[in-house]
This record gives C-alpha cells, sequence and structure tokens, in this order.
C-alpha cells in the first residue's frame, strides 16, 4: 500500500511535529508542497534565530538570580543560625523582620519529625490504579488515542457508568479493487443486505454526532441495491484487540443463515492487532477512524485517492476535487454544504459503511467532581477533587 509524505512524516513526532505533518499533507492536497516547505523552511529559521537570540539575552540574568539563591541559601543556613544564638543570649524582643528571617532559618533546618509517619502525611494528589475496587473515580478507558485508523478497547459502558461521545465512527471496508466488490452494483447490494441486518446498534452514519456540522453534512439514506447479483462469498478481517469490531463479526456470525438467505455468505479471518491487517487479503475489513480535529473533512479525509488508510483502495477524482474545495473554503456551513455532496458520493460509490460509532465511559464517587472530558478523546484531571 502506497504512503503520502505527510503520513510518512507522522510516524515520526519526535521530528515533524503536528503542525508541520499539517501544512505538508495540506500541502499535498492543494497542489502547493514546494511552496509550503519554503514558507516552512523560513518561518523555522526564524524561529530558531528568536530561541537564540531569547537564550543569549536570558543567560546573564539566570545566572545572577541563580548566584543570589545561593547566596541566600548559604545565609539561611550557616550565617543566620550563627545570630541566632548571641540574640537569644540578650533577652530583649527583636524587631519584627529581624523575627521572620530567623523563623525562616528554622523552617529550612529543623527536622520534621513527622516526615516519615505515613498516618501523618495527608497528599492532595491522584493515585492512579489498574484497580477499580474501592476507587473514587474510574477513568476512561480506552488505549487508542485520536487521529488515523481507531479500534475500540473499551467496549459497552458498565452499568452506572457515564457515556462519552467520541469523534470515531465502526466501519466496514470494501475491497474495490478485485472482484466480486470491484463492481459497483455488488458493492450496493451487498452493503443494502449489511445494513439492513440488525446489528444491534442504531443507524449511524459517517461524520459521528459529536463533531460539529454533523447534523449538516451526514446523509442519513439508506444504501439502495441496484442490483441482485449471483451469490458472493466473502472473506471478513478484523483485529482481535478491537472490542467493536469483534462483538460486530459476532454478530454476522450469528446472522449467517440470513445473509446466505440474501445470497451473501461469509467467512472469518480474525488477526491478533491493528499491525496485522495490512497483510490480511479480505474482501471485507472491520476497521474504525477518529478524527483528530473538529471537522468533517478529517472524517473524510481517508477516502481520498492518495491516502495511505484508504483500506477500499478507491479512488473517484470527482471526489478528491470536492475535497480540495472543502479545504479551501473557510466559511463553516459553505464547507458543511461541500462535504454533505462528499458523504453522498460515498453513499453512491460504497468504499465503506458506518455501522457504529464509538464511545467511553467514566463514573465518579459520591463528592468526586470536577473531570473534565473531549470528544476527541481527551480528558483533564487536574480539576478533580473531592469533598
Amino acid at each position: 500500500m502506497s504512503s503520502s509524505l505527510s503520513s510518512a512524516l507522522s510516524k515520526h513526532p519526535a521530528a515533524f511535529d503536528e503542525v508541520f505533518v499539517s501544512l505538508v499533507h495540506t500541502g499535498e492536497i492543494s497542489g502547493t508542497l514546494d511552496r509550503i516547505m519554503d514558507q516552512t523552511a523560513t518561518y523555522l529559521e526564524r524561529a530558531e534565530g528568536l530561541r537564540l537570540k531569547v537564550e543569549a539575552a536570558l543567560r546573564y540574568p539566570t545566572f545572577v538570580l541563580s548566584f543570589a539563591g545561593l547566596v541566600m541559601l548559604a545565609m539561611i543556613v550557616k550565617i543566620i543560625p550563627m545570630f541566632a544564638g548571641i540574640y537569644d543570649r540578650f533577652k530583649v524582643p527583636l524587631p519584627f523582620p529581624t523575627r521572620v528571617l530567623l523563623g525562616t532559618s528554622r523552617l529550612v533546618l529543623e527536622r520534621n519529625f513527622n516526615y516519615w509517619n505515613a498516618d501523618a502525611v495527608k497528599p492532595s494528589r491522584l493515585v492512579l490504579s489498574t484497580a477499580t475496587k474501592g476507587a473514587d473515580a474510574v477513568l476512561p478507558r480506552q488505549l487508542a488515542g485520536p487521529g488515523l485508523p481507531w479500534i475500540d478497547t473499551a467496549g459497552p459502558a458498565p452499568p452506572g457508568a457515564d457515556e462519552l461521545p467520541l469523534l470515531a465512527t465502526g466501519q466496514v471496508w470494501f475491497d474495490t479493487r478485485r472482484p466480486p466488490l470491484d463492481d459497483l452494483g455488488t458493492r450496493q447490494y451487498v452493503a443494502f443486505v449489511i445494513t439492513h441486518v440488525n446489528l444491534g446498534t442504531d443507524p449511524v452514519s459517517f461524520v459521528p454526532p459529536a463533531m460539529p456540522g454533523a447534523s449538516i453534512v451526514n446523509s442519513h439514506a439508506r444504501v439502495k441495491a441496484q442490483s441482485n447479483p449471483r451469490p458472493v462469498r466473502l472473506s471478513v478481517a478484523w483485529a482481535q484487540q478491537d472490542v467493536g469490531a469483534s462483538r460486530l463479526a459476532d454478530v454476522l456470525r450469528r446472522r449467517s443463515d440470513v445473509l446466505r438467505r440474501f445470497g451473501v455468505t461469509l467467512s472469518f479471518q480474525p488477526v491478533p492487532g491493528v499491525a496485522d491487517l495490512e497483510a490480511q487479503d479480505a474482501d471485507l475489513t472491520l476497521l474504525g477512524w477518529s478524527s483528530k480535529v473538529f471537522d468533517p473533512y478529517n472524517q473524510l479525509d481517508q477516502f481520498t485517492c492518495g491516502s495511505a488508510f484508504n483500506v477500499a483502495r478507491w479512488c473517484n477524482p470527482s471526489y478528491d476535487a470536492l475535497m480540495r474545495q472543502a479545504v479551501r473554503t473557510l466559511d463553516d456551513n459553505d464547507r458543511w454544504q461541500i462535504e454533505r455532496r462528499l458523504v453522498e458520493k460515498l453513499h453512491d460509490g460504497v468504499p465503506a459503511i458506518p455501522v457504529y460509532f464509538g464511545g467511553d465511559s467514566f463514573s465518579l464517587g459520591p463528592g468526586v467532581h470536577g473531570f473534565s472530558w473531549s470528544p476527541i478523546g481527551l480528558y483533564e484531571l487536574m480539576g478533580m477533587t473531592r469533598s
């Protein structure tokens, strides 16, 4: 499977940050990669020059402050205790500033007899553990970070837990480059059959509802079957570490009799992990996608001709042209209208079908509050407290 330059760069985050990779990706889409690379190089050179100037300007003040701090510490530790004994022999009241200075010295030098007493120490901190029994809070369990191919590692929310939305969608990919799914009519028919089988989830669309503009971009029309082809035998591959895909494969296996009545016979090819999927030569692949930005464009970008993550190997030049138009459209509503046309092209071309929305869950004990969550898959713990 070919890889774009931005995809190759994204595999080395230590050398190329997300901003640089995104600029390269934009240049690939818009055809201005040479100009963007030149402008980026100029920016990086100026930024490096500014950093060196700031470091040079701060070097002397840092030295002075460090030296002053060492002198102050030496006075508190060595010199002030010498005067403390002399003042004690005078038996006269000392001025307030002098008493503050002597108190600071004692605070630094005196031994804390409770230091090793665990019962006397009450830390204000979070203690993270893999055990949930007796915990004040159970955090989200997804292991996969936001962006790029996504697998469900959490599964359904436990009883009593609060559900959290994600910008993730579980999908069934169709291999459009080889028989029988290279035929559009066959893809449409198989997609029609799968979407009309009870998969145990509500009907879903390509763009998760937590995504801004999803109500405008999504087309909720069901896939229409254009023909009833001869019976087809298809292989299905998924990663066993993907809880959502494993559940879906189990449902399809239980619905085998129903699928065969519609002329669709499935064979199942599970693999241990996502990295093993690339070596599988399957007709259908169960693999999700999680957006890393709050715009449907990132969800739709996986279906372009040059995308390294286009599992279906589907290519529609008119789709790519609309993607280039969308990335240049700054007004949200205008861009969402373009992205709606892109979703309709996916419905017609059927490189994949969405089958479930990704999610996570958490639970807080009594008195625990301050947990912050973002649908992109990140959460904040600094504000958590217990009253």
